[in-house]
């Protein structure tokens, strides 16, 4: 996903010495660049949408396996492309592989945990994620449009061989084979010696049939599957309205119209660093602070920094400003990056596999992935058109106060879920306590499928 904001320029430049040498050019506007930035949201909004009912039908593993095709196609495409729609059906490919990795990843992880790292592991795929953005870009000061496209490329190569060695998860198999060897010798391997027959029965707890690609109607009117549904959507909403596609698609352009005598790529590349040194901080905090504090502490840094940046493009007409205090565009990209990754752009992830019952995991993850690629793939293509009517300050503090909103949303109506079992996390939902009697699993259990 960070491909577009260092390779579009690269793309531009090459297409534009091309026509100035009267040579075979495909790019002919903004509106293509603007297309090849924004169509990778539009493609995970429909891999969000079948990842995970295919993982549950399939398995997380054999999901993740497959999902490795559309990635190398994609890349492909982009790679031997000669034509704009070359690189835009490479771009949907790959994004729509990403949507998939986005719902199934975040439920492989959470399922193969145990329940006092369950914070930490399921935050590993936004900090493998900002791994994976900061690469691109770092790759993208040195490598042109097409090399970079190549070098995307190599993990989705590897990823089938590593991807052997790895289990499927506990959950999964218990909901294909029940309390059997094959079930118990799985999570033997992962807990390494462990007792594991207390995890086996809360395990056991959940559904012994494949989830559904949807649920009933009896099922959906349970408040154990619409309230996280409807939470968990408003959560996603907040999170892309605090603007992590639209700058981050267009963080290097950002950085052009600041203004700065500063090599935009170079700044691209510095600014998707500290999202991995908060992204190892919070994955240690997670499980001792809760999941609200750092979407707190998330939340006032991404207003503080947009708030920052919002104040620099109000006065970066006067250029004695831009030539003093060109340095406050990439402290502010830096500080928006940063502050994201340690709770607004990973914990919504964790969320959906924990406040879930498991009969509903597979639809409410894929509803909550197509949406939040949804308005990832609406902002983003709509962000220049906010630009040009807002101006650029204007649409820096809008993205500012929609994230206050979200701060307030998440104070007054998300759970903390930290170190809570499923029941108890499902009892919340239904204004109950966990009973000793088990009761709320015979709740759960009834609207099973």
């Amino acid at each position: 996903m960070g491909y577009a904001s260092p390779a579009n320029p690269s793309l531009e430049k090459e297409q534009e010495e091309l026509k100035m040498n009267n040579q075979t050019y495909f790019l002919h506007n903004k509106n293509d660049t603007s297309w090849i930035g924004s169509i990778a949201a539009a493609g995970a909004m429909v891999g969000g949408l079948i990842g995970a009912p295919l993982a549950s039908m399939y398995g997380r593993k054999t999901a993740l396996l497959f999902n490795c095709l559309p990635f190398i196609l994609g890349w492909s495409l982009i790679l031997f492309a000669n034509t704009t729609w070359m690189i835009i059906s490479g771009r949907l490919l790959t994004g729509m592989a990403g949507g998939f990795a986005s719902g199934v990843v975040s439920i492989y992880s959470m399922e193969i945990s145990p329940i006092h790292m369950r914070g930490a592991v399921g935050f590993c795929f936004a900090l493998m994620g900002s791994v994976g953005y900061a690469l691109a870009s770092i790759l993208g000061i040195f490598l042109e449009w097409r090399m970079l496209a190549m070098a995307c490329g190599i993990p989705s190569v590897i990823m089938p061989f590593l991807m052997i060695f790895a289990p499927e998860t506990p959950v999964y198999m218990m909901s294909k084979y029940g309390y059997s060897k094959k079930t118990i010798t799985t999570l033997q391997k992962l807990r390494r010696g462990e007792n594991v027959t207390s995890e086996l029965n809360e395990i056991s707890t959940q559904a012994q049939n494949k989830a559904p690609l949807i649920v009933s109607s009896e099922q959906l009117t349970s408040p154990i599957v619409y309230k996280p549904l409807l939470l968990l959507m408003a959560l996603f909403l907040f999170q892309q309205l605090s603007g992590p596609t639209a700058v981050g698609f267009y963080q290097t352009e950002i950085f052009k119209k600041s203004g700065s005598s500063l090599n935009p790529r170079v700044c691209n590349g510095i600014a998707s660093i500290p999202p991995l040194i908060t992204g190892i901080i919070s994955s240690l905090l997670i499980d001792k602070c809760g999941r609200k504090m750092l979407l707190y502490t998330s939340g006032v840094g991404i207003i503080s920094s947009l708030s920052l940046l919002s104040f620099f493009f109000w006065n970066n007409s006067n250029a004695s400003f831009v030539q003093n205090y060109g340095w406050l565009a990439l402290v502010s990209l830096i500080g928006f990056q940063g502050f994201l990754n340690f709770g607004f752009n990973s914990i919504p992830w964790v969320l959906v596999a924990e406040m879930t019952p498991y009969f509903a995991k597979g639809f409410i993850s894929s509803i909550c992935t197509c949406f939040a690629w949804f308005f990832a793939f609406f902002i983003s293509k709509i962000f220049n058109d906010m630009v040009d009517l807002l101006t650029p300050h204007g649409a820096y503090l809008f993205f500012a106060i929609m994230t206050l909103v979200g701060v307030l949303f998440v104070k007054f109506l998300i759970p903390e879920t930290n170190r809570k079992t499923t029941e108890e996390i499902l009892a919340h939902f239904i204004g109950k306590k966990v009973p000793e009697d088990r009761k709320l699993s015979v709740f759960v259990s009834n609207l099973e499928p």
